[in-house]
């Protein structure tokens, strides 16, 4: 999947109706998180102190469920995978092509290089230097390209959606501090692909990445509160 993809109003519309249907499904997923999923995340990103979960931006709440349904492991399964696993949804439906989709899904650190207003941007994943297409009408409509961001992205065919949980980066001396402070846990080799995701979000919330998130009205501070769905992105 490189970036000559070009997306046609049939794949727009595809996308939309996945999207909706990822908001329904992914609420009642987190609907069955166990109490200690959000501790024991919690604790590796950085934002539990005290017995309570210590949130600075709405983001920061979006980013850390993103982790817990992805990234908490029971008998080799997430949550994303034990719920497939136990509520089977029927052949050929959204919802049953999304739980597959799911277990596919990677966390990343991508480029944005180019944008498709309307549609989604293309992009250069920079730990794999691959080139990708990922659907997005936020992110087209931002009007500028060039800039960096750390999300989970998950295959839809031919092209990506991000798990709407989005941190930028800038490559300043905290970010890289950051990511160094962690050592070998970034690469992944310490704690496989969980290692991974969690070691870069935490390394960006560090950076205060999740501060630099705009918005038209700005993201009220959260402390010691979890939502109960990831936020929506259209």
């Amino acid at each position: 999947m490189g970036t000559d993809f070009i997306p046609t109003p049939q794949d727009i519309e595809r996308y939309k109706r996945l999207r909706g249907a990822a908001r329904t499904l992914n609420n009642t997923i987190l609907k069955t998180i166990p109490r200690e999923a959000y501790v024991e995340i919690g604790k590796i990103l950085g934002i539990w102190h005290h017995g309570a979960m210590v949130l600075d931006t709405e983001d920061e709440t979006s980013v850390l469920m993103d982790c817990i349904l992805y990234d908490w492991y029971r008998d080799g399964k997430n949550i994303a995978e034990q719920y497939a696993e136990s509520h089977p949804q029927p052949p050929g439906s959204d919802e049953e092509f999304l739980l597959r989709a799911y277990k596919e899904a990677g966390y990343v650190v991508l480029r944005v290089d180019s944008a498709i207003p309307g549609a989604g941007v293309h992009c250069t994943d920079l730990f794999q230097n691959e080139e990708l297409f990922v659907m997005d009408i936020s992110m087209s409509q931002l009007g500028r390209t060039g800039y960096s961001i750390a999300t989970r992205i998950i295959p839809m065919g031919d092209y990506w959606v991000t798990g709407g949980a989005l941190l930028p980066i800038d490559r300043d001396v905290r970010f890289e501090d950051a990511i160094a402070e962690l050592g070998d846990r970034i690469t992944g080799t310490s704690d496989g692909p969980r290692g991974f995701s969690l070691g870069i979000v935490r390394a960006c919330l560090a950076a205060g990445a999740a501060e630099r998130v705009r918005y038209t009205k700005p993201a009220r501070p959260r402390q010691g509160h979890l939502p109960p769905k990831l936020p929506r992105r259209r």
